[in-house]
């Protein structure tokens, strides 16, 4: 059976991950000027859980509360992160484009080596959304 101090721990955990993932979702708003839906979502159902939680009537029930309210947090940090990974990508993708006829390596040195590297992680994360 939790106890009290069991509680305690996983409801502060779960605090830091909101703060976090708070974070998260404002850096968004602040590199893209969007609002990542699907974070700020995952953030009110860990607000529900929180409240299920503390109004459980057992120890076990509230602290499934708090795992549930910490998998949301959790998940709105990964959807957060997501978002800004695709706006850089994006950003990126933009460069290339804009400066396809321009010979960046004399200003940029590591070019060649960073655009296979973002075009492998564009390619993964494609990949991986695909799959979903």
């Amino acid at each position: 059976m939790p106890s009290h101090n069991d509680s305690e721990e996983i409801l502060s955990a779960v605090r830091d991950l909101f703060q976090a993932a708070e974070d998260d979702i404002k850096k968004v708003e602040r590199t893209s000027r969007e609002i990542p839906i699907p974070a700020v979502n995952e953030l009110r159902y860990a607000g529900h859980h929180l409240l299920k939680g503390l109004g459980a009537s057992t120890p076990m029930e509230r602290e499934e509360q708090y795992h549930r309210a910490r998998r949301h947090c959790q998940r709105a940090r990964h959807d957060a992160v997501e978002v800004r990974l695709w706006y850089f990508l994006g950003k990126f993708k933009e460069f290339q484009d804009d400066y396809q006829t321009v010979s960046i390596p004399p200003v940029w040195p590591d070019y060649v080596d960073d655009a296979q590297c973002f075009d492998a992680a564009m390619t993964s994360i494609t990949t991986v959304a695909a799959r979903l």
